[in-house]
């Protein structure tokens, strides 16, 4: 059970965990939660195989340890015990099995076992009845983290958070800047045709992405119409719709205007690129750790992100009469110009880091990402409180799934507003062969979906009942949270787009705690592509 650098910090923000709260509570005479089951620990003897790692395994496992409070029952017991799908076996009956899970969720510097149990997670059974307990078993392990570092040889490394310079919203509106080259060269042909001298007359335009053809009333002819640039990766409606076909040897490409056709350089075969049209933030980090000879010596942290702001492109219509013979009349209905508004939210995605340059002996360890606008943190932003990594070299990496983002909405966004971020556990740290270093993973995890998934499945106890382990607490026929039941057939038929949508939806994520694992959605998506059986 080989581990990486265990950070000496209790200042990293709680990210996401899947995990359920379950059981019930007994109370003493002042609202706190009363231990109930006494386990002899001293009785069996535990070993990791690694006798620095053991240190932290027997304060885990001693009497009234963290083992023993959350094996109870009436806590964690019956859910984290190895027989929940998706839930950390941290309390199973193998203890060195229980104690992987609780390194993990617990140690890597997140503490997420500690701040759900006192959280809002799950009302009366967690929250701040449990602090006077979580605190003093944080503090204990926390003793014993100095023995582990110790053995291991490991430098005392200081939690450090660092907020980045403000970033001015204004680019926000980033709307009639030129086209790059890419977007230059990336045209379609289109034709339409106009009624005159009784025969259709068609027209050809060569256009770039963000140019339309609209019909001019006053002219009887085509034009072009110039879309401003907003700057936004996500396609609108009428983008989508907005396609053509290119043929290249037997195969046929349906493409919207922001893709082409592009031969692999290895495979030789043709295959649809994207045309970015995002934009990317870059900011410099240093920890302060390392003390460099001179003033910009040192290697540092480059940290980029995707952010942009949602806007909607909508079409004009207008319906005409077109007489193409005496007593016949035909009814055409044209696109006569475009309007665009800018919403009210803004995206952030793809968080990426790389350093400046390879050092042989130092890395940095990030653990933690806030949002805060108008340098007042953004509460509902929790998609990247979890993002945790090692940047080793000059290699770029985006931590988490490229296809997570975070969104926020604001009733007004002002050019005057200012966005930044803050890393809630920055250091730079020593390179060492246990140091596990993060990589891309651009291979998409296999997943084994089963032919037919029922909703007797999806609510049993099986590993197929997402609908039992994760969202039955909260939406069943006493708590109809949203005023969904998932415990009804019925009304989970009845609204089953809605759930495939916000179980996929990384800004608003159901459950709140964030998205599920790819196969637990998976299995919901293809219950609604069977038509949602029983």
């Amino acid at each position: 059970m080989k581990r990486g650098i265990l950070v000496l910090s209790l200042l990293s923000l709680a990210g996401v965990v899947l995990f359920q709260n379950c059981g019930r509570i007994n109370m003493d005479a002042n609202g706190f939660e009363v231990p109930e089951v006494s386990l002899d620990m001293n009785s069996e003897a535990f070993s990791t195989g690694d006798i620095c790692e053991d240190e932290l395994l027997n304060e885990f496992l001693r009497p009234q340890g963290y083992y023993e409070f959350l094996k109870d029952v009436k806590r964690c017991g019956n859910c984290h015990d190895g027989s929940t799908p998706g839930a950390p076996p941290f309390v199973h009956d193998n203890k060195l099995m229980a104690w992987d899970a609780f390194y993990q969720k617990e140690l890597s510097g997140t503490q997420e076992v500690s701040t759900r149990a006192v959280s809002a997670h799950q009302p009366g059974f967690t929250g701040s009845q449990n602090a006077p307990y979580i605190e003093d078993l944080k503090r204990q392990m926390e003793l014993v983290k100095p023995k582990y570092n110790s053995c291991k040889g490991i430098p005392e490394v200081v939690a450090k958070s660092l907020t980045t310079p403000t970033l001015a919203m204004d680019f926000l509106a980033d709307v009639g800047t030129p086209l790059v080259a890419a977007e230059t060269a990336f045209t379609r042909t289109e034709a339409a045709t106009y009624f005159e001298a009784g025969k259709y007359v068609t027209q050809t335009f060569t256009l770039n992405p963000y140019q339309r053809i609209i019909y001019d009333e006053k002219t009887n002819r085509w034009k072009v119409f110039q879309l401003k640039k907003f700057v936004n990766p996500t396609l609108t409606a009428e983008e989508t719709a907005h396609t053509r076909v290119e043929t290249y040897g037997t195969q046929k490409f349906t493409l919207n205007p922001y893709q082409r056709v592009v031969t692999n350089a290895t495979t030789k075969v043709p295959e649809v690129a994207e045309l970015s049209r995002s934009v990317e933030k870059k900011f410099n980090l240093r920890s302060g750790i390392y003390t460099p000879e001179k003033v910009g010596d040192e290697p540092y942290l480059e940290f980029s992100a995707e952010i942009y702001r949602g806007h909607e492109v909508t079409p004009v219509k207008k319906t005409f009469a077109i007489t193409e013979a005496p007593g016949k009349v035909v009814n055409v209905t044209r696109i006569t110009g475009y309007t665009q508004v800018l919403d009210n939210y803004i995206v952030v995605r793809k968080p990426s880091f790389k350093m400046s340059q390879a050092v042989t002996n130092t890395a940095y360890s990030i653990k933690g990402m806030s949002i805060l606008v108008n340098a007042n943190l953004r509460a509902e932003a929790t998609v990247y409180s979890i993002l945790d990594g090692n940047i080793c070299d000059t290699t770029k990496i985006t931590l988490m799934n490229q296809n997570n983002s975070q969104i926020m909405v604001f009733n007004s966004i002002l050019a005057t507003d200012k966005l930044s971020f803050k890393f809630n556990d920055l250091n730079a740290i020593a390179k060492t062969a246990n140091l596990i270093c993060s990589s891309n993973n651009t291979t998409a995890p296999v997943v084994n979906i089963p032919a037919s998934v029922t909703y007797t499945q999806l609510t049993g106890t099986t590993d197929l009942g997402v609908f039992r382990s994760q969202c039955l607490t909260c939406h069943n026929s006493i708590d109809q949270r949203g005023g969904l039941d998932l415990s009804n057939y019925d009304a989970a038929k009845a609204r089953v787009s809605k759930i495939v949508d916000r179980m996929n939806d990384a800004g608003a994520p159901m459950p709140q705690s964030g998205l599920l694992d790819t196969r637990s959605r998976e299995l919901v998506r293809k219950w609604m592509s069977l038509g949602a059986p029983k």
